[in-house]
């Protein structure tokens, strides 16, 4: 087996967290002057998603404490 050496500055590269700005601004990033023009059918698919994500944490949940 072969040893490799690395510097400490390759490790954070590779395996650290990198920080973005987390703004999002939703008029400016999809162009919306007024939040009531946006269809009611974006919210009711963030809701089944949401609803979905849910699911699958209780689920796993579950079968963390099954073991």
């Amino acid at each position: 087996m072969r040893i490799r050496f690395i510097t400490k500055e390759q490790v954070r590269k590779a395996y650290g967290k990198r920080k973005k700005g987390s703004t999002l601004d939703v008029r400016e990033g999809l162009g919306i002057e007024d939040m009531d023009n946006v269809p009611q059918e974006v919210f009711s698919i963030i809701g089944e998603t949401l609803s979905f994500i849910k699911y699958i944490n209780t689920r796993e949940d579950e079968s963390d404490e099954n073991k």
